[in-house]
């Protein structure tokens, strides 16, 4: 087990009127490793997730086939937030906060040996997730994030131009996502090495700028124009 950098103990690092289990047991993960050996909880390895200073005492992270599963406390109330991550990528599966470690502990169990979203909500009120992440768990996390676009009222000025696009059965292929108000096109979202397909406003009313975001020269296409000229794009992802 990691030791602490510094000579902070359990009793400084945590608030004992808070956590006063966590203080005896020295710890979370100490706790989570108690729990697990006394109520027959499967963890697996629990170890801090920052092992050093303060985060030695009030973090903890275990494995899963899906990805890490970590734990932190609340500062401002007994508060045991959980946080279901993926395996190749920085998105989370899920997440959720409780004040009872035994429910906290349960739920990561039963990620572990599988359970799905779905039942993970219900079985555990607590965990919550986003739409795209059941897109992920069905296997249509495009198709998932088309639908999250066209619905969402923040981009309702994108709303004719998203629809033309995804109405490309080629285009609508492509995992769709806006970053500082810029459309962007790609293969792989998470695939830092994957060119992508850029598209935003022109200063020129009702009209567009599309190009590769790297290396790609900004070519100013009408709204009618824009699907024409992302395809012709598609070669170079």
């Amino acid at each position: 087990m990691a030791s602490p950098s510094n000579n902070i103990g359990a009793a400084e690092a945590i608030d004992a009127s808070l956590y006063p289990d966590l203080v005896e047991a020295g710890g979370l993960a100490p706790l989570l490793r108690q729990m697990a050996s006394t109520q027959h909880t499967d963890l697996g390895e629990v170890e801090p997730d920052t092992p050093r200073g303060r985060g030695l005492y009030v973090t903890a992270r275990m494995t899963s086939d899906r990805g890490p599963v970590k734990v932190l406390l609340g500062l401002d109330s007994r508060r045991f937030s959980i946080s279901l991550g993926d395996a190749e990528t920085a998105r989370g599966w899920a997440s959720g906060s409780t004040p009872d470690i035994t429910e906290a502990a349960r739920a990561i169990e039963a990620w572990r040996h599988g359970s799905k979203l779905k039942d993970m909500t219900e079985r555990f009120p607590f965990v919550d997730y986003p739409r795209l992440s059941q897109g992920y768990e069905d296997g249509n996390p495009v198709e998932t994030q088309w639908s999250l676009l066209l619905e969402d009222d923040d981009f309702n000025t994108y709303r004719s131009l998203l629809a033309a696009l995804h109405g490309d059965p080629v285009i609508s292929h492509l995992f769709p996502y806006f970053s500082h108000w810029v459309l962007r096109l790609t293969k792989d979202p998470f695939d830092l090495d994957t060119n992508q397909i850029a598209i935003s406003d022109s200063p020129e009313a009702s009209r567009y700028e599309v190009y590769l975001l790297h290396g790609g020269i900004r070519i100013t296409v009408t709204a009618d124009e824009v699907v024409d000229r992302v395809r012709s794009l598609l070669n170079s992802l």
